[in-house]
């Protein structure tokens, strides 16, 4: 038997190939030759006494560890722990595929990918920390890390990592695409209350600045314009522009920079959206999780570590509703998209 690898009872160092070895003729045991001769004897009598064998306690581990792997990844085929939210051999999420089913679609959930997603590339897959760094059990205000994954469910490298940030450092960072699609992406994220309200008043602003633009200042600015195209006939500039409109009279002035005001109150709001996107969600998401919590009658000690005293049948119930509570509203999502483009060209159709 090749016992390298393997720790010597006595000094507990590792046996190389070439060591001195003996063994124990009653239970197995291998010892270094200079171990067993300074000992005089073998250190296991309770095993000689029982009649059983020496087993290595390194392997007895390593087979308990190995049931608890029970959790096969799609991608990779590696296996993983049972309550694992990513594999830990290529990266990939295992949020997603419980969501989705993944499994149930007719497909070879043992299949291999390779390269980018899509089918293209090839090589190893990529191995990515879909937690940003965050430990599973890691706690967050009373929920957990891996809490926090399931109900954000989509794009959970860039928000975890966030959420992190927010925990560790009291700072976050802008978040683009609130900046981009305000009370949209709000709803997008399932904030329903305040993306609508959001929605509802950047709608009503668009709505404004459109009229005030087509039927409002149009005349005013045609004025202005036709007045410096004949005192400029080679151009003018914006500064030109601009004298020209403080040269109005003051209700005409207002009603000329009335369609810029409006639009620097808009490029503001959505500048306070993107600056706090990221830690309003953190916190949205914070008392959701406990909000799903307290439904499910879900009693967690406060600053526990791990979820011991959950029984198996409740965590379930409520990975399963953060699952469906979380995540994002794609159809919700294009429904704004589509409604954005008709309030885009709505004016076409009155100016003509």
């Amino acid at each position: 038997m090749d016992y390298t690898g393997k720790k010597c009872p006595i000094c507990s160092e590792k046996f190389k190939a070439d060591d001195d070895i003996v063994v124990c003729p009653k239970c197995g045991a291998p010892y270094h030759r200079s171990c067993y001769e300074k000992e005089g004897r073998c250190i296991f009598l309770d095993l000689h006494r029982s009649n059983e064998a020496w087993k290595d306690e390194e392997d007895d581990t390593q087979s308990e560890q190995e049931n608890t792997k029970t959790k096969k990844c799609r991608f990779c085929g590696h296996m993983n722990d049972e309550n694992a939210v990513a594999c830990e051999q290529c990266g990939r999420s295992f949020i997603e595929y419980q969501y989705q089913n993944m499994n149930d679609d007719g497909g070879n959930p043992n299949q291999d990918f390779e390269g980018f997603p899509g089918g293209f590339g090839g090589g190893m897959p990529i191995k990515i920390d879909l937690m940003a760094g965050v430990k599973p059990d890691e706690d967050f205000d009373g929920v957990s890390g891996e809490e926090l994954s399931k109900y954000v469910k989509n794009n959970t490298i860039y928000y975890m990592g966030i959420f992190k940030r927010i925990k560790d450092t009291g700072k976050s960072r802008f978040n683009f695409a609130a900046f981009l699609f305000g009370g949209g992406w709000m709803l997008y994220r399932k904030k329903y209350v305040s993306g609508g309200i959001l929605t509802a008043i950047m709608a009503v602003l668009a709505m404004a600045m459109t009229y005030v633009t087509y039927f409002v200042s149009a005349s005013v600015l045609d004025t202005v314009a036709q007045g410096l195209n004949q005192a400029y006939p080679r151009g003018y500039t914006v500064i030109d522009f601009f004298n020209a409109i403080c040269q109005l009279p003051f209700d005409q002035g207002l009603i000329a920079i009335l369609p810029y005001a409006l639009s620097f109150l808009n490029f503001v709001i959505m500048l306070i959206i993107g600056f706090t996107a990221n830690r309003s969600y953190y916190k949205f998401v914070i008392k959701q999780i406990k909000s799903i919590k307290a439904e499910q009658s879900i009693a967690i000690t406060e600053g526990a570590s791990d979820d011991s005293q959950v029984s198996e049948s409740n965590k379930k119930a409520l990975n399963e509703k953060l699952m469906e509570k979380g995540g994002t509203n794609n159809a919700l999502a294009v429904c704004l998209l589509v409604c954005d483009l008709l309030l885009s060209f709505l004016p076409q159709f009155f100016i003509h």
